[in-house]
């Protein structure tokens, strides 16, 4: 599957569906896009929840972008309420190609009382 670049939208997260109904991008679903040859990012702002499965491949990664480290803090109190790094390859060859590439986060609901949340 490939995955159209570039993308007509500046809105925030918390506000994709709604940017995507003003855009007129229909609602989807993960497995209508699965049936697409080509994925744009209009396309994934017409998604309504997280996905089940990652929608490229690894190798789909034309730009080698690659996430080492992850801060997220309490900007007010400068608290860093989660961070994770990356771990080396130490040049193994034959790893998971999706290792990294998935973070769960299990904050408590004090959470949602911070003001500013930062991330790095």
């Amino acid at each position: 599957m490939k995955v159209q670049q570039g993308c007509n939208s500046s809105s925030s997260s918390s506000s994709v569906a709604a940017a995507a109904a003003a855009m007129g991008i229909p609602v989807t679903t993960e497995e209508e896009l699965r049936r697409n040859d080509v994925i744009t990012p209009d396309d994934v702002l017409g998604l309504q929840k997280i996905t089940k499965n990652y929608l490229c491949s690894p190798d789909e990664n034309v730009h080698m972008i690659d996430f080492t480290r992850f801060k997220i803090r309490d900007m007010e109190t400068g608290t860093v309420l989660f961070e994770i790094t990356k771990p080396p390859t130490d040049g193994r060859k034959h790893c998971d190609p999706n290792a990294g590439r998935f973070v769960r986060y299990q904050f408590t609901p004090a959470f949602l009382q911070l003001r500013q949340v930062g991330a790095t």
